[in-house]
């Protein structure tokens, strides 16, 4: 985020960071997609789903869910 200012030396512009995702666990993954931890791992090994690593652990923020939720959505004028 971006924020405008004036300070002693006129206009400034500041940047602001956007507070991180929470980071969830496969099985939270799993549990809102309706699918089994081996599914969500198999989507991840696949690259389909964005995920980063913490040690060993595999940790998936909630905007890469909403992401793969979107680009699999079928709208009914599709067809199949």
């Amino acid at each position: 985020m971006v924020v405008q200012g004036s300070g002693a030396l006129g206009a400034r512009l500041v940047v602001v960071p956007r507070p991180l995702d929470r980071l969830l666990t496969v099985r939270a993954v799993a549990d809102q997609l309706g699918v089994s931890t081996a599914t969500v791992y198999t989507l991840v090994e696949r690259g389909e789903l964005g995920h980063v690593r913490v040690s060993n652990a595999i940790r998936i923020a909630g905007a890469d869910v909403s992401a793969f939720i979107t680009a699999r959505k079928h709208s009914a004028s599709r067809g199949r």
